[in-house]
């Protein structure tokens, strides 16, 4: 189970843990094996520093998936907002359309 540091947690509290860049949940910070990580509560993104500060920093400061070059970060697993575009646009099989389209990925 990770570690809760409440110094951590209030860290979180005063700095402010922006959403997930890939599915907009929120995030906690923990430290799983020593070092300090936000992760998302939807998806599981992670990202990690030595400490809790840094890792808030980096966490608030990178770039969502549409600012990267004409790509974006798609989870490997479809939420069930993308289940329901694909069922909306006619493909009933939502998730094996999603797994198609990751796999053509380069």
């Amino acid at each position: 189970m990770p570690e809760i540091n409440n110094d951590d947690q209030a860290l979180a509290a005063f700095e402010g843990l922006l959403p997930c860049p890939l599915c907009a949940a929120d995030a906690k910070i923990s430290r799983p094996y020593g070092s300090a990580c936000v992760i998302c509560t939807g998806c599981h993104l992670v990202i990690s520093d030595h400490d809790g500060k840094s890792v808030i920093a980096k966490w608030n400061t990178r770039k969502r998936g549409d600012e990267n070059d004409n790509w974006k970060l798609v989870p490997t697993w479809p939420t069930l907002k993308v289940l329901k575009v694909a069922e909306d646009l006619g493909h009933p099989g939502g998730y094996e359309f999603y797994k198609g389209m990751i796999a053509a990925l380069p």
